[in-house]
């Protein structure tokens, strides 16, 4: 998937934010909407990784990470590249 179609609009379609995870840590995303589908890649060195794609605000994949990862999502590095917060919550299991 390519998105958005434009390099030049890729900053203002991006937003991050962090979740406090089951475990009690925060787990950092990066997400984005296309359509009706919101996609967050998520995850720390501490806590799960993977993709979540929700439709109309609904779950309906949980794709998580399964050899290991190539980086890492930092809330300090997250936060340095000025994203937009997204106030809404990650809908993890």
């Amino acid at each position: 998937m390519l998105y958005p179609a434009s390099a030049t609009a890729a900053s203002p379609a991006f937003k991050q934010g962090t979740q406090v995870g089951a475990n009690g840590q925060a787990v950092p995303y990066v997400s984005f909407d296309k359509g009706i589908y919101r996609y967050a890649v998520y995850g720390s060195t501490t806590t799960a990784q993977g993709i979540l794609v929700e439709q109309n605000g609904k779950r309906i994949a949980d794709l998580r990470c399964q050899a290991d990862r190539l980086s890492e999502l930092g809330t300090s590095n997250l936060q340095s590249l000025g994203l937009v917060q997204d106030q809404r919550p990650l809908l993890l299991s």
